[in-house]
């Protein structure tokens, strides 16, 4: 579930990254997985960030990590959309309670 999770974010980051090329990337990114104590999730991270410099060299990227708590990763959702991120990535911890956060989100651009 995780994986498949992690792949889907990935995917949305890349299909995101090869539309956004003719235009300026996002100015601010946020983040969201399971543990960045995971070295896996720490290279994700990192992967990103890179991905997001490229398309605007001045992007500010933050990824946090929910340590697999639903109710810190929706405040972790609430604060990229008060910071005014336009790109928020999201390895969920819980994939359907996670969904009112999201849609948060998206209703707020």
């Amino acid at each position: 579930m995780k994986t498949r999770s992690l792949l889907l974010a990935s995917l949305c980051l890349a299909s995101i990254t090869a539309g956004a090329r003719a235009a300026e990337g996002p100015a601010s990114v946020g983040m969201s997985v399971g543990s960045l104590g995971n070295p896996f999730f720490v290279a994700t991270a990192q992967g990103a960030k890179a991905e997001a410099k490229k398309l605007n060299p001045t992007a500010q990227v933050t990824a946090v990590s929910a340590d697999y708590d639903l109710n810190k990763q929706a405040t972790e959702i609430d604060n990229f959309i008060a910071a005014g991120d336009k790109l928020i990535l999201l390895n969920a911890v819980d994939q359907v309670a996670i969904m009112p956060a999201v849609k948060r989100a998206q209703a707020s651009g």
